[in-house]
C-alpha cells in the first residue's frame, strides 16, 4: 500500500513576492527567451501592413523581422502592389518615368502584369530590408526594330522598381526600430510585473522563494491568496515546487 503525507506551505501570488524573488523570475524568463512569448507584436505588423496598403495599394502583405539585435536583424515584407496606383504615383517620385510608363501602360505598347515586393538576396537566412525589393513583370509590344524605343522602356521600369525598392527598405527601417523600441518598453521588468500579476494570465501558486506549486498538489482548485495550503500526496506522485 503507497503511503499517504500531507504537508502544509503557504502559498503566494506573484504580487505577493518579494522583490528581489520577483527580479530572479523576470531574469530566467529573459535569459531563457520566453519573454518574447508574452509580448503581443501584431498591432505594429498591422500598422505597417496599412501604411503599405495606403501608399502602394498593397495586398497579401506578408511581414519577416528579427530583433534580436544581432546579425542579419531587421525587417523585410513581401506583397502585391497595385499597378495603377504605382503609375500615378508620379507626382511623388520621378515624374518622367511614372508617366513614361503609365503612357505606354494605357495605350497597349506595354502590359504591367504585376508589381510586386519579393524575397531577394540572402534571404534565407536573414530578415531584414535588403532581402527584399520590388519587382515588375511586363511585356513589351514595342516593335522589334525599334531597338531604342524598347531599351528605354525597360531602362525606365527599372529605374522605377529601384525607387519603390527605397521606398519601401525606408519604411521597413521605421518598421523594425517601432519593433524594437515596443518589445523594450514590452520586456522591461516593470511590464513583466504588470503581466504576471494579472490573474487572467498567471494563476501559478508560489513559494516564498518563487517556486511554482504543482497544481496537482493543490487540493483545492480555489486557492486564497496568501493562506495556508494543505497538500496530499503519496509514494507513486511525482511532486515538485520548480
Amino acid at each position: 500500500m503507497p503511503k499517504t503525507y500531507k504537508t502544509e506551505i503557504i502559498g503566494y501570488t506573484f504580487e505577493e513576492l518579494s522583490e528581489e524573488v520577483k527580479q530572479k523570475l523576470y531574469e530566467v524568463v529573459i535569459n531563457g527567451g520566453a519573454m518574447s512569448d508574452m509580448i503581443n507584436l501584431e498591432p505594429i505588423e498591422e500598422d505597417f501592413k496599412e501604411t503599405i496598403s495606403k501608399l502602394f495599394g498593397g495586398i497579401d502583405i506578408g511581414v519577416y523581422y528579427d530583433i534580436s539585435c544581432t546579425q542579419g536583424s531587421g525587417a523585410c515584407c513581401v506583397a502585391d502592389l497595385d499597378v495603377d496606383t504605382i503609375l500615378n504615383m508620379h507626382a511623388k517620385f520621378n515624374f518622367a518615368e511614372y508617366q513614361k510608363v503609365g503612357s505606354k501602360h494605357k495605350n497597349g505598347d506595354i502590359n504591367i502584369e504585376s508589381i510586386k515586393v519579393v524575397r531577394c538576396g540572402p534571404s534565407s537566412f536573414y530578415s531584414h530590408e535588403h532581402t527584399c525589393c520590388v519587382e515588375i513583370e511586363y511585356t513589351n509590344y514595342t516593335e522589334v526594330e525599334e531597338v531604342e524605343a524598347a531599351e528605354d522602356i525597360d531602362e525606365a521600369i527599372t529605374t522605377i522598381e529601384a525607387e519603390l525598392t527605397l521606398q519601401i527598405r525606408e519604411l521597413l527601417t521605421d518598421f523594425h526600430a517601432s519593433l524594437e523600441s515596443f518589445y523594450e518598453d514590452a520586456a522591461s521588468f516593470e511590464s513583466y510585473c504588470d503581466i504576471m500579476s494579472d490573474h487572467d494570465v498567471n494563476d501559478a501558486v508560489y513559494t516564498r522563494d518563487g517556486k511554482v506549486v504543482d497544481p496537482v498538489l493543490i487540493k483545492n482548485s480555489v486557492v486564497i491568496d496568501g493562506c495556508q495550503l494543505s497538500l496530499d500526496f503519496n509514494d507513486y506522485t511525482e511532486h515538485s515546487f520548480t
